[in-house]
């Protein structure tokens, strides 16, 4: 069963690093990530998700939507470049992956996380920033799974669908992770004013 789980693990971390290499989308496409994936392979807790378009590509101030196409909650999380697991090992002992669950989970049950949810984080600290902005390290949303929908600690509610508009500085990339499940990675790419 264990064997089982590490094969399905391996299988969607290669599906995302190859759509994070085919996924790249020009600055005139419009800017919509899908989040597609099984969440069942044969077995329990085989899920295997992944940003369908890995790594866009955007001016500053451009906004971004995530489409969550799976049953599944997932994040978008602004990670350094040398923390985006690599191997499986590294994926299975996400060293951060705790840290934003909890922040965007206040209240843990015997069931897991109980609603509300902290639907963005900026810095590791709750924003309640409208729209939803990530710039740079610990910036976070969450995105409900398709169909559902989960209330925010600061009102409102958090849907399958969530958007950020990015405001990096030019010439940055911002790599993202799902903090829930961590194989599922991406990128954003910022370009300066005058590239297309």
């Amino acid at each position: 069963m264990n064997r089982m789980r590490h094969m399905i693990l391996i299988a969607g971390a290669v599906a995302s690093l190859a759509a994070l290499t085919v996924g790249q989308a020009s600055a005139s496409t419009p800017r919509t990530v899908e989040i597609v994936g099984q969440q069942d392979l044969g077995a329990p807790s085989g899920e295997v998700f992944y940003f369908k378009q890995g790594r866009i590509v955007v001016h500053k101030d451009d906004t971004v939507v995530w489409k969550n196409e799976t049953p599944a909650p997932h994040s978008i999380t602004i990670v350094d470049r040398n923390e985006v697991p690599q191997t499986l090992a590294q994926t299975l002992g996400c060293d951060f992956c705790e840290t934003f669950m909890f922040a965007h989970a206040p209240t843990i049950g015997p069931e897991g996380p109980v609603p509300p949810f902290v639907a963005q984080l900026d810095g590791l600290k709750v924003s309640g920033a409208t729209p939803a902005r990530l710039d740079g390290l610990n910036d976070s949303i969450v995105v409900a799974g398709q169909g559902e929908s989960y209330p925010s600690t600061l009102g409102g509610v958090i849907g399958d669908s969530v958007s950020a508009v990015i405001t990096a500085p030019e010439g940055t990339t911002l790599s993202y992770v799902c903090s829930i499940h961590p194989w599922m990675q991406g990128e954003i790419q910022v370009l300066n004013r005058f590239e297309r």
